[in-house]
């Protein structure tokens, strides 16, 4: 039975333009993406959505956070609605997942797709993250990108797309320089396995070094920025800040700062009763942190100094790179969906909102978010919790049957961008389920591209 209706299908669709076929798949993938926004009656947002807003009328670079993603919103926004953010992110993962598929099989059939992109959809949280005005799913796009202008086959004009979507994924969020750098790092190192001549090590190789290239590029542009902004050429000039932060989770700090308050009058002393925190959030941004009290500028001289001091120490250090490898391993199977939680009047993003886009502040306090009704929430992280697992089953089948051979070093990549997601995010900022939940999908696409593909012999056989 399943075979004819197959076989109906691929007949009734033949009578119908590739054009059109594509058109609507392209359409539907989008709207696909966009149905938790849709659910929720206004795109998903964030307490980091504020600042992201008010970046993308100010344009002036935010001490915590990169401006790339501020830029987006008010180019993808045009200054009207905040719906386009949502739209725009939207086509730019269907068309990723789409060229990404057909890397894996360049003929695959149109309803193929459709049905692929309809599994992302209801399986995984990529059209959660694709619904909020956050940065997060541009970190499995950079991913993607990175994969699709290494090892897809395509015009020059489609590549330097790629290389610009890359480039400007990167300024997104200040973490993804370095998991870009490690992924390209951990590709390159695996991926000889799967070189099958000469010709294509150098033709590999040579678009890695085109992608580094970016990446130093990128990040020497936004050192500048902050050089001329804050007067620090680095990527983050909070990062003294972070990284405190991350030794407030551990007894590092209290014991420091208990043996060394005695003779320093830092200003950090007067959080010796509360260490250790219990997370790094706690630390940043709630009311009472010590980064509030004592400023994100004004805190660096004192931080840097007490950084220096226990990370100095190799029993120290050896102690944190313990910490933050097992903060990673935890994370590579945490991805809870944890960054929807209601954002309620006087919310981080409801006064930008109210300012910049007053027309959509009723939307936005009438959303199911702002009322605590996500509903499918719960049900979306235990159904992406066993499409996961089963994924992986799934990939561990594909690869003892045996990889194409024009696939394996984009697979190896994907792979690698998720675990090196993990360790970075874990390891620099702390187990937050949202960290993973937004890229540890694309093991559940790259295992059904695998598994679908694995027996096409030729591009015609579908």
């Amino acid at each position: 039975m399943g075979v004819k209706i197959a076989s109906a299908m691929k007949k009734f669709l033949q009578k119908i333009p590739n054009w059109l076929q594509w058109s609507f798949v392209f359409i539907a993938g989008t709207l696909m993406m966009m149905w938790p926004a849709i659910y929720n009656g206004f795109p998903l947002v964030f307490s980091d959505t504020g600042t992201f807003v008010y970046t993308a009328f100010t344009f002036f670079p935010p001490m915590e956070r990169s401006i790339g993603y501020g830029v987006f919103v008010r180019l993808a926004t045009l200054g009207i609605s905040l719906w386009g953010v949502v739209l725009v992110q939207s086509l730019l993962l269907v068309y990723l997942i789409i060229r990404s598929l057909q890397l894996f099989s360049p003929k695959i059939p149109t309803h193929v797709v459709f049905l692929v992109l309809l599994t992302i959809a209801l399986l995984t949280p990529a059209p959660w993250f694709a619904s909020q005005i956050m940065a997060d799913i541009f970190a499995p796009m950079l991913v993607m990108t990175t994969g699709l202008f290494i090892f897809g086959v395509m015009g020059v004009k489609e590549k330097v797309g790629l290389l610009l979507l890359l480039i400007f994924s990167l300024g997104m969020h200040t973490a993804h320089a370095m998991i870009l750098l490690f992924t390209l790092a951990a590709t390159a190192i695996l991926a000889y396995r799967v070189f099958v001549s000469a010709q294509q090590v150098l033709g590999w190789y040579m678009r890695m070094a085109i992608v580094a290239g970016a990446l130093i590029v990128t990040v020497i542009g936004l050192m500048n920025m902050n050089l001329n902004t804050y007067g620090q050429f680095t990527l983050n000039p909070s990062g003294h800040a972070f990284l405190m932060a991350r030794l407030a989770e551990t007894p590092l700090l209290k014991d420091y700062l208990v043996e060394n308050c005695v003779v320093n009058e830092w200003k950090l002393c007067q959080a010796i009763p509360e260490l250790p925190y219990t997370n790094v959030e706690q630390f940043l941004w709630w009311p009472a942190s010590v980064v509030h009290n004592f400023g994100w500028l004004e805190s660096k001289p004192e931080y840097d100094r007490i950084i220096q001091g226990i990370l100095s120490n190799p029993m120290h250090l050896g102690y944190f790179a313990v910490d933050s490898l097992d903060k990673g391993m935890h994370l590579l199977t945490f991805f809870k969906m944890d960054s929807f939680y209601p954002q309620k009047v006087n919310s981080p993003p409801y006064r930008p909102i109210k300012k910049y886009f007053p027309q959509e502040i009723g939307s936005f306090t009438s959303a199911r978010q702002f009322h605590d009704q996500l509903y499918l929430l719960p049900a979306a992280e235990m159904i992406h919790f066993i499409s996961f697992l089963w994924s992986c089953l799934l990939l561990i089948y594909v690869a003892l049957k045996g990889f194409g051979s024009k696939t394996r070093p984009f697979i190896v990549l994907i792979i690698s961008g998720v675990i090196v997601n993990a360790f970075i995010m874990g390891g620099l900022s702390g187990v937050f389920g949202r960290y993973q939940a937004r890229i540890c999908w694309l093991i559940v696409f790259v295992a059904i591209a695998a598994y679908l593909t694995s027996d096409k012999k030729g591009e015609g056989e579908w």
